[in-house]
Order: structure tokens, then C-alpha cells, then sequence
């Protein structure tokens, strides 16, 4: 006869699954030692978590804790399509733990999936209960048990209920944050290889992140801009004023009309910056966050935007897509003026075109918005880029 745990033992136990399940949606081991401890508390000899296809009973993913894994290999590969428990389990609510004994499968005991497969490898008898169920995707938490064991009573199946909400939850903000990281590992990928540099900065300027490009740019303009030693940004007068005056504001000083700082360099043009912040939601509760992005363009390492991607994503035309990508380029109006041999009226005309087309007020708002298109992320050479060849600059 199973021997059970005392009453206070047992809400020891239960308490500290519980506390493993939530520990574990940032720590494996702790995740583990959950899975592990819900099947010690049934006498289970493991746990099985597995992500189905309900339409075909194609396992989509499996969690194996004290399972053979070639068992559950072999069981992915061929014998979760034989498995006639599944069928009827579908009709059990979520969150309801069902022995075999409980459903209504015919031939079971004479069935091919409990004789050749089950009792070989003495996993006869299952405690399932669904945590998530849709007609996609059905999410199934199994504890196993072996023929010694013998079947699952209604004091297994009453503490395995007590528990479950906290299984599905902890699974749940698991599953959210494995798509943020995912998500954000995306983001860092792409912005990682853009052609602008960018930097991420928390109120006190402090450089939380930076892509390759802005690193390179703090390390060779040390004069101009780099990093202190406290992990601060420090630029070079008048740019780091400016800088603060608008980081305190909340909004572009007015010496900074077209919504751009402008870094002086010895013998180089000067970098430009665009600042942007970020939403209050990226602060965090418990840590001082980013709150600013900072878009760096620097003449010497020209975007290579292809004037027909900006064209085609904004709906410009020829040289209106020229002008919009040499602005992304960090050229200022008077530049554009000299580089397409025209008037600086021409260019502002030319520039209010683009700016109504793109949806677009001012300067900055171009900028951002071209440089968080497709086109600047093209690697260079992809596509035509701004050349003399194709246009028509002197």
C-alpha cells in the first residue's frame, strides 16, 4: 500500500512546488525540481509535458523529466499516432486530471499501444490533465506511473488538481518570456547590422546598449564623442548641451530647429544625432531604464539606402526619393543643394513634397522614420544605392 505524506508535510511540499513552478518561469533547475517534486507528491515516477496536434496526434513538442528518452522518442516518431487515450481526452476539461480508468477507451487493455509500447518500458499508467486546449495546439502535463505503482486514486487526482492552475500559469509567463527574448534578439540582430549607429541611454545618459556601427564611432572621434569611464556619453561642446537641454526638456531645443544635434570633428564632418524617446513602459519598476535612443549618422559611413527601395516604400518619385535618402545619409539642406546642383529653395520644395508623402513634419520625422524603414537595413550593395552614376550629384 502507497504510503502518503502527513497533512503538514504534505502543504510543505505543495507550498514549495509552487514556489518552484513561478521561480522557474527565469530558472530551469528550479522548473525541473517543480516538475519533479509534482510527480514525487503523487508517487509518479516522472513527468511528461507534451505540445500535441489534436487533428492528428502529432507531438509538436515534448518536456521530458525521469522519462526514458528513447521512450519518448519512439513515441514521437510512431506511437503518439497510436495513442487511443488522446481521443477521448479531448472531451476532458482543462485543467481536470483524468487517469485511464476515467475514460471511455475501447480495447484498451488488449490494445497494441499498452502492450507492445506501455508495459515494456513499465509506464502502464498515466495521470494526464490538459493546460492549454485549442484546436491547433493542445498542451498536456502527464505524470507516469508504474505497473508497481499501480493506478492513480482520487487523493492523487485531488493534489494534482490543487496544483495545476499554478502549472498553467507558470507555463504561461514562461511562454511570454521566451517570445520577448525572442522578439528582442530580432531586434538586436537588426539593428546590430544597420547602417546607422544607435545607442540606448538611461536619464543620466549612461549607454545601456549600443550597435556595432555607434561603437565604432565612440572609439575613433574621442575628441568629438566617446564613452566616459562611468559608461556615461560624453560629447564635445556646444553638442553635449544641447543634449541635455533636451533630454531634461523632454523635447528639441530651440537652437535645434530641424530636430538634429550636430557633433563638431576635427578634419570630418560632423556626426549627427537624433533623439527619441522611448515609451514610460520600457522604464523598469525596480531599475533605472532606457529612456532614450539616440540615431547616430556619420558622413563616413553613409547609409546605404537605395533611393529606388525609398522611392518604392514611400511612393516618391526619382528625386524626391534622392533628397530623401541623402537626408537619411545625414546631409543637411544646404549639402543637398550643392550635391544635386540646384537652389536651396529647389530642395525645400522638393522637401515638402517628401515630407507630405511620408506623413511626415519635419526634418527628424523623415529621418526617423526612413531609417526605421526596410531600406536602411539593406546590406550594401543590395540594391542601387546613392551614387554619381545614378544620380546626378556633382
Amino acid at each position: 500500500m502507497k504510503q502518503r505524506p502527513s497533512g503538514r508535510s504534505f502543504a510543505e511540499r505543495t507550498a514549495r512546488i509552487i514556489e518552484d513552478l513561478y521561480e522557474g518561469t527565469l530558472d530551469e533547475a528550479a522548473w525541473s525540481r517543480a516538475m519533479l517534486g509534482l510527480a514525487d507528491l503523487t508517487h509518479a515516477s516522472s513527468a511528461l509535458l507534451f505540445a500535441y496536434n489534436p487533428q492528428t496526434g502529432e507531438v509538436l513538442r515534448n518536456e521530458n523529466h525521469r522519462f526514458d528518452p528513447v521512450a519518448v522518442d519512439e513515441y514521437r516518431r510512431y506511437w503518439s499516432f497510436q495513442d487511443s487515450r488522446l481521443t477521448p481526452m479531448l472531451g476532458v476539461p482543462v485543467l481536470e486530471p483524468m487517469p485511464e480508468q476515467g475514460m471511455d477507451i475501447g480495447g484498451w487493455e488488449r490494445s497494441a499501444f499498452l502492450n507492445e509500447f506501455l508495459r515494456p518500458i513499465d509506464a502502464p499508467h498515466a495521470l494526464p490533465a490538459w493546460l492549454f486546449k485549442t484546436p491547433q495546439k493542445a498542451v498536456t502535463l502527464s505524470l507516469q506511473g508504474t505497473a508497481k505503482r499501480g493506478r492513480f486514486d482520487r487523493a492523487d487526482i485531488d493534489r494534482y488538481r490543487a496544483i495545476l492552475p499554478h502549472v498553467r500559469r507558470a507555463l504561461e509567463i514562461r511562454d511570454r518570456l521566451a517570445r520577448a527574448q525572442l522578439r528582442a534578439q530580432s531586434l538586436a540582430h537588426g539593428f546590430q547590422h544597420a547602417n546607422f549607429g544607435l545607442l540606448v541611454l538611461d536619464r543620466r545618459r549612461a549607454i545601456l546598449d549600443a550597435n556595432m556601427l555607434a561603437e565604432r564611432m565612440l572609439q575613433t572621434a574621442p575628441r568629438s564623442l566617446r564613452r566616459n569611464g562611468d559608461g556615461t556619453l560624453w560629447l564635445a561642446e556646444p553638442a553635449a548641451g544641447v543634449l541635455a537641454r533636451w533630454m531634461s526638456g523632454g523635447r528639441p531645443p530651440e537652437e535645434t530647429p530641424e530636430g538634429l544635434i550636430h557633433v563638431p570633428r576635427a578634419r570630418s564632418k560632423p556626426v549627427s544625432l537624433l533623439l527619441v524617446r522611448l515609451p514610460e513602459e520600457a522604464n523598469p519598476w525596480s531599475f533605472d531604464g532606457a529612456s532614450w535612443m539616440l540615431l547616430m549618422f556619420d558622413p563616413t559611413h553613409r547609409l546605404a539606402v537605395g533611393a529606388e527601395v525609398i522611392g518604392h516604400v514611400f511612393g516618391l518619385s526619382p528625386r524626391e526619393s534622392q533628397v530623401a535618402a541623402l537626408l537619411a545619409s545625414g546631409e543637411s539642406l544646404k549639402g543637398l543643394a550643392r550635391l544635386l546642383s540646384v537652389s536651396h529653395n529647389t530642395v525645400r520644395s522638393q522637401l515638402r513634397a517628401v515630407f507630405s508623402k511620408t506623413g511626415t513634419r519635419t526634418q527628424a520625422e523623415l529621418i526617423e522614420r526612413i531609417t526605421l524603414s526596410p531600406a536602411s537595413f539593406l546590406p550594401s550593395g543590395a540594391l542601387p544605392a546613392i551614387s554619381k552614376r545614378t544620380h546626378p550629384i556633382g
